[in-house]
């Protein structure tokens, strides 16, 4: 599985079709969610948390890596990695994008100068763990990504190890049956949350390796490791 930091990203999304015994040759579109170009600021306000605020913080004291799960065509971790350059960015996708080209590579013409702490890991979503240490991680965040996941509750579970002690998993998630595996039983603790511009809700649930925020009448959670 390659991990794209230089050369060139082809896309492949040509296929051959019959109209009236005439072969042609058409383009495949490829399902499009918002998620390819969606810049950082509306991620953040989507996933109701300061993801550059965060990551800038913790610029000033680490090199912190980030990790933007499902990142389309890199625009939200592109800007990231542009806007702290002290980070270290990987952009995860089950498809690859030839966009990945001008965010590794700049655009002369456009005066875009090309970054060098950002990577594309372009992957199965069972193939990740393979890429990333346990305790590697200062934030994953992940909009329209891990919430297609058949199994996604599960997947998140895997994922907390991944993180550094500090470190903050952010995503949506889609129809969950139950949250079992992640909260077990026990009764949540309510709490009210003010990160503009949003005054919000959670139910609390603390676990022995993690505390976990459930973003009443939302499909939101935000998961950060305690030790």
């Amino acid at each position: 599985m390659p991990v794209y930091k230089a050369g060139r990203i082809v896309e492949r999304n040509r296929l051959v079709s019959r109209t009236k015994s005439t072969e042609r040759r058409v383009l495949r579109k490829p399902r499009r969610w918002p998620k390819e170009n969606t810049p950082l600021g509306i991620v953040e306000l989507d996933l109701l948390y300061p993801i550059k605020k965060r990551v800038a913080k913790l610029a000033e004291t680490t090199e912190p890596v980030v990790v933007d799960w499902g990142c389309g065509k890199g625009v939200a971790a592109a800007e990231l990695a542009r806007e702290v350059p002290k980070s270290m960015v990987y952009g995860f996708s089950n498809n690859s994008y030839t966009h990945w080209n001008k965010v590794l590579h700049g655009n002369k013409l456009k005066e875009i100068h090309p970054l060098q702490n950002i990577k594309f890991i372009h992957a199965d979503a069972t193939d990740f763990f393979r890429y990333f240490k346990d305790g590697s991680i200062d934030i994953l965040y992940s909009k329209l990504g891990i919430c297609h996941l058949k199994s996604q509750v599960e997947y998140i579970k895997q994922l907390i190890p991944k993180l550094k002690i500090g470190g903050i998993l952010l995503t949506e998630t889609g129809e969950v049956k139950s949250y079992a595996p992640l909260i077990g039983n026990i009764a949540p603790k309510m709490d009210e949350r003010n990160r503009p511009p949003h005054r919000y809700v959670v139910d609390v649930y603390h676990q022995p390796d993690y505390d976990l925020e459930f973003i009443k009448y939302s499909n939101r959670i935000i998961i950060q490791r305690t030790k």
